[in-house]
């Protein structure tokens, strides 16, 4: 094609784009216009993560029951089963054979990006805005807008290879190209404060030479006219063997994305649990890193297995709490004789032993005490020096001295507060759009005719 109609294709390709995206973040916007934490949260969500608690503790276990010590009969099961049902809900499951044909970028294809990105480089070292070039040329679209902006904040927000290079240029400085699994980024910090970077980058994916992209496309109709979207198992067999691409079986969960050798692989999970039987094949996906084309070889449908499936779980969970019930007498004792004397001496009376913990926060857990449960939140309430009453977890019974706590510095958490609350802003939006999107497909009326719509385009093909 020339280089008149390429251009010409370029821009309805951006105009089709623009005409769906501008809407869409319009649309979120609004819906998460009036998310802000407030210093209150952002300040309890600093204390849970850096205040620490160091205690010295008794736990009596069920361990120390033997199983014959306790009976659990059928009612007490059916009871708990019957009170607890959404717990024990399983999502459906499939497991999918799957045909890849990636977009393979090659050496020069990467050479290639690197020269355009250096291009970009050398315009704005001849005085073009960098904030111009980056609306203009980045496919971070999200940050191009902003003229490249990535916000305020510390370490840990970026891939190892951007952050390396970022911390290593002054206010001002911009970066040579640097490579990440995203593709060329330019980087420019705009101001740098001790660990917290305001940053610009603009960002140039990988991408294939036109005629490496071609022959992909080609390889990908080959295996859409053999084995998309048939009722043939063997199709998609009869591919593979034709073509020379291996099939890739992995299982997925409904609530999950699915991951092949450890790579997330988009479409197929959604497409095997919207009305496809085993045996059946997808349409050809198109993705960013290339074409996936996929089998359903079983389906098995969530929802809450019966009281006869659950019995053992439920069982086994009734006699921790049996265990734990014969138990507490003894750790009740334990905190009577600790109160007058010490934990220490009152452990070697009762012949069992003391366990100092390693300091722990309110969110991180600690070995041997467990994590988000009452033992935790004791240590964080109980006086220093003092030992408790008995607290009973899920799993065990824990009479506790707190030896130490250590409370966060405010002074400390106002430095980094504005970095705080930008990112768990950008958090709690992503969550908010997820969640909208999530009560927008369940109230929506979806009626799917792809597989009518690519038998069609199929016909008028041949």
């Amino acid at each position: 094609s020339s280089p008149a109609a390429r251009q010409e294709g370029l821009l309805m390709q951006l105009e089709g784009y623009y005409r769906d995206a501008i809407p869409r973040e319009k649309l979120f916007e609004q819906v998460t216009s009036d998310v802000y934490p407030s210093d209150e949260r952002l300040w309890s969500i600093w204390r849970d993560t850096h205040d620490t608690a160091q205690i010295s503790y008794v736990a009596f276990r069920p361990e120390l029951i033997p199983d014959s010590a306790v009976t659990v009969p059928a009612a007490d099961i059916r009871e708990y089963y019957d009170k607890n049902k959404a717990d024990f809900e399983k999502p459906s499951r499939a497991v999918v054979s799957v045909i890849s044909i990636p977009r393979m970028v090659s050496s020069a294809d990467s050479a290639a990006v690197r020269n355009r990105m250096l291009a970009l480089r050398d315009r704005i070292v001849k005085d073009e805005k960098f904030e111009d070039v980056a609306r203009a040329e980045s496919t971070d679209s999200a940050s191009g807008a902003n003229g490249g902006l990535l916000g305020k904040g510390g370490r840990g927000r970026f891939v190892p290879q951007f952050e390396d290079a970022a911390y290593a240029l002054a206010p001002g400085e911009l970066s040579q190209p640097v490579l990440t699994p995203f593709g060329y980024h330019l980087i420019r910090v705009d101001e740098k404060k001790g660990d917290t970077l305001t940053l610009r980058h603009i960002l140039l994916p990988l991408q294939q030479s036109d005629s490496a992209a071609t022959a992909t496309d080609r390889r990908a109709d080959e295996l859409a006219k053999m084995a998309a979207s048939s009722d043939r198992p063997q199709a998609l067999d009869e591919a593979s063997r034709k073509l020379g691409i291996p099939i890739k079986r992995a299982a997925v969960l409904e609530t999950d994305a699915l991951l092949v050798d450890g790579k997330f692989v988009p479409s197929v999970g959604p497409w095997a649990f919207q009305g496809a039987k085993p045996g059946e094949t997808s349409e050809l996906f198109d993705a960013e890193d290339g074409y996936y084309l996929a089998r359903l070889d079983s389906l098995r449908k969530g929802g809450v297995p019966s009281l006869e499936q659950t019995t053992p779980e439920v069982r086994a969970v009734l006699a921790i709490q049996k265990k734990l019930d014969k138990l507490m007498p003894r750790a009740q004792q334990l905190a009577r004789t600790a109160a007058t004397s010490s934990l220490e001496q009152a452990a070697q009376a009762a012949g069992v032993s003391v366990v100092e913990s390693a300091p722990f926060t309110r969110v991180g857990g600690a070995a041997g005490i467990g994590r988000l449960n009452e033992a935790i939140g004791a240590a964080f309430a109980l006086p220093i020096s003092g030992v408790s009453m008995p607290i009973r977890t899920y799993d065990a019974i824990f009479v506790e001295r707190v030896d130490q706590r250590v409370l966060s510095d405010r002074s400390q958490w106002e430095k980094v507060k504005a970095a705080q609350r930008t990112e768990l802003t950008n958090q709690l939006r992503q969550q908010r759009v997820r969640e909208f999107l999530t009560n927008l497909r369940e109230s929506a009326k979806i009626t799917d005719r792809r597989k009518e719509i690519e038998a069609a385009s199929r016909a008028a093909v041949q």
